[in-house]
């Protein structure tokens, strides 16, 4: 028996954009340009689509890979890892060092 991948809900968004638009798995495989079997191993979480084909279908059903995968950002998280990289630039500098 296969390992089953389940990345945050991705099967189950794949299965519900291709049953919402009335796409046929076959379909499907042929826009990816893959075998149906490929596309199917997709939707049971046997086998990772590949970023090709994760972009493709995100641009199809007009959502962002993002929303596929299930990534959110914090705005917050963003900004400080922001502030904390230009610590660490500017921790290694002198007041003096900018006073001339």
């Amino acid at each position: 028996m296969k390992k089953k991948i389940e990345i945050s809900g991705l099967t189950q968004k794949l299965k519900a954009f291709r049953e919402s638009r009335g796409y046929s798995q076959n379909q499907l495989a042929d826009y990816l340009g893959i075998e149906r079997s490929s596309y199917t191993r997709y939707e049971t979480g046997e086998t990772e689509p590949s970023l090709f084909a994760l972009k493709k279908l995100s641009i199809l059903y007009g959502v962002s890979a993002d929303f596929l995968l299930d990534i959110h950002m914090n705005v917050n998280y963003k900004l400080q890892n922001d502030i904390t990289r230009k610590y660490k630039i500017l921790r290694g500098y002198h007041l003096d060092d900018f006073i001339r």
